[in-house]
């Protein structure tokens, strides 16, 4: 399947991370998909996706996946603007679960261990879609690749001195940006992103 580079969706959900403690459902534009007629363990949970339409070029369920993807990504710049803001944090399961969720979470908690937080303009995502399993079990996926824009003025600082902390890629041999492989799970009734793994062993380029 090519690459789609999904450019305008980073500007039109970048207000979500934000909101993202009223509604969980907001960040999703397909409808929920019918009931199962097998007798599933997870019944409760829905694991098939919603219609993907007739677009010859990018369905929704290839939107749904991205939009949760930078919506996510936009939630967790959010709290580490912040990391001390427990709102903040919640705000991160309305796009996210374990382990991607676990892992910003423990991102937090060191912040705020450490008195760290981080100023200025974050990178922009620039996500590609790498694949799209409506059959991938237990739950439906879609893979993505996301190069996000360089950022400078994204820097951690300590709180209490305003003095910038150092920042460290472990295992980098390489300037970011950093390509980050995300996967997309469609589970109860909505995409949340699974898993994000970051590459800090080359500088990428978007697809």
């Amino acid at each position: 399947m090519s690459r789609r580079l999904f450019t305008a969706i980073a500007a039109a959900v970048s207000m979500l991370g934000l909101a993202a403690c009223t509604s969980s459902t907001g960040t999703h534009t397909q409808s929920p998909p019918s009931s199962s007629a097998s007798g599933s363990s997870t019944a409760s949970e829905s694991s098939s996706p919603p219609p993907t339409g007739t677009s010859p070029t990018v369905s929704p369920t290839e939107k749904a996946a991205v939009a949760a993807y930078v919506a996510f990504r936009t939630a967790a710049h959010n709290a580490e603007k912040n990391p001390a803001d427990t709102a903040r944090e919640a705000a991160l399961k309305a796009y996210a679960v374990d382990p991607a969720l676990g892992h910003e979470g423990g991102s937090l908690i060191s912040y705020v261990t450490g008195d760290i937080a981080w100023g200025g303009t974050p990178p922009a995502a620039r996500v590609s879609v790498t694949a799209v399993q409506p059959a991938s079990k237990p739950y439906p996926m879609v893979t993505l690749r996301d190069c996000p824009t360089a950022a400078p003025s994204w820097k951690p600082y300590n709180i209490k001195t305003h003095k910038p902390v150092p920042v460290q890629f472990p295992g980098s041999t390489a300037p970011p940006p950093h390509a980050i492989t995300a996967t997309v799970i469609y589970y109860r009734s909505r995409w949340l992103v699974q898993t994000s793994v970051t590459e800090v062993k080359k500088t990428c380029a978007p697809s």
